[in-house]
């Protein structure tokens, strides 16, 4: 059938008849469902007459098409929409049909805001649970640093100091004056590139992000992990029972954290050594955890003092150190007080259950887990979903990015499994 011969009532069933029944357009839209949205944006729009506006599915439609297809430009995805048959029978639009102009959707965009998207994300999210993709026991977290769009050359020392000029960059020294909510980042490979960072969480089962957070580029993982993991417990009511990591989340208090949560940590030491310095040996003292004190070869105690920088120290008292036998060959001795000591970081016990669990393979194999899947996404979202920079500036505008990327990762998940 020719195009020329198709009426404007026949161009629907011709576009269809053309899709391959392997097409991936075909697959998605088999499994999308956005009958929810008009119900869930109506507040969005004006009820004066004004210019049309795009629908909200028709809208959704196109964006996830451009994060499908890593279109970076929305000038660019409406530019293949134009000359993209598939694309326009995903999107529903007829042969003759006006296509949203880019403005348009920046406009929509800027009006849905970002309760939106993630609106619509959790919306996904609540019908991967109702479909068993969802198990939600495990869970990986990781983050992964990807380019503002902004130049280095825009970043200025807050006293108008140009960067070219400056010796030490610091976040709490310079600023981006294109978008100041990306940072410089000073970790090797990203150095004097200006950044942001985003926290994922997924089902270590079935891949499906579940929760990430955009922030600046500069963020250490460990200052948002808590709150990630109760927000996957009590606000999408997860039964989380293990999580998995790499030692950028190995701290005292993530470790000291899982446990009072009751959730298994697969979390290496970011340091082996760390509880084990020469003023935290016990030279053969035995600590009683029961009671909280160390108890010497010959028998004497050790009361623990009260805690100074994230350490405890535990003392002698009563002068015996003075009169033992084996002082000379014993632990340390404080030469002021005349008193044996022992130093015991505040996280010892959960460092030493650490230390204990990174010798079984169940670890090893955790670790080997959490390479292959969450870093795979990463890379799949960087090589093929427009994350290797963001679009827009400002932190909201590139979390709703993130969004759409995160739909977008998901949905393939779906596909894969409705297979």
């Amino acid at each position: 059938m020719k195009k020329q011969e198709v009426t404007v009532c026949d161009e629907q069933i011709y576009l269809e008849t053309i899709m391959p029944k392997k097409y991936r357009l075909r697959k998605l839209n088999q499994v999308l469902d956005l009958s929810f949205l008009p119900t869930l944006v109506q507040n969005c729009y004006s009820t004066k007459k004004r210019r049309p506006p795009i629908e909200p599915e028709m809208f959704f439609r196109i964006l996830i098409i451009g994060y499908l297809d890593g279109i970076q430009c929305d000038r660019k995805l409406i530019e293949e929409i134009h000359v993209n048959l598939a694309y326009r029978w995903f999107i529903g639009l007829r042969l003759n049909d006006k296509i949203p102009s880019h403005s348009s959707i920046t406009r929509t965009r800027d009006r849905f805001g970002e309760a939106t998207f993630q609106a619509v994300f959790l919306h996904l999210i609540d019908r991967c649970r109702e479909n068993g993709l969802l198990k939600g026991q495990g869970v990986i977290c990781d983050a992964t640093i990807f380019a503002a769009n902004a130049a280095t050359e825009k970043v200025i020392k807050i006293d108008g100091e140009s960067l070219t000029d400056a010796k030490n960059i610091s976040i709490k020294t310079h600023v981006c004056t294109t978008d100041p909510d990306a940072t410089i980042v000073g970790r090797p490979g990203y150095r004097q590139q200006v950044s942001y960072k985003a926290h994922y969480s997924i089902d270590s089962s079935s891949r499906i992000i579940t929760d990430f957070l955009v922030t600046t580029g500069a963020k250490y993982e460990c200052t948002i992990f808590a709150d990630q993991i109760r927000h996957l417990k009590h606000d999408l009511n997860l039964p989380v029972t293990e999580v998995t990591a790499d030692s950028g989340y190995g701290f005292g208090p993530i470790y000291q954290f899982l446990k009072g949560e009751g959730i298994t940590a697969f979390i290496p030491l970011r340091d082996k050594s760390v509880g084990k310095g020469r003023r935290c040996s016990s030279e053969g003292c035995t600590y009683l955890p029961d009671e909280d004190i160390y108890r010497c070869p010959q028998g004497h105690t050790l009361q623990p003092q009260k805690p100074l920088n994230g350490v405890t120290r535990y003392r002698t008292e009563g002068g015996i150190c003075q009169i033992c036998p084996v002082r000379d060959n014993c632990i340390p001795v404080d030469r002021v007080r005349k008193q044996e000591w022992i130093n015991r970081n505040v996280f010892a016990n959960e460092y030493e259950e650490i230390r204990a669990a990174m010798e079984s393979n169940k670890f090893h194999d955790k670790m080997a887990e959490r390479q292959l899947k969450i870093e795979g996404l990463f890379a799949e979202a960087k090589q093929n979903h427009c994350l290797h920079r963001a679009k827009y500036r400002g932190k909201s505008k590139v979390q709703i990015q993130v969004y759409m990327i995160a739909m977008v990762q998901n949905l393939k998940r779906v596909m894969q499994y409705a297979a």
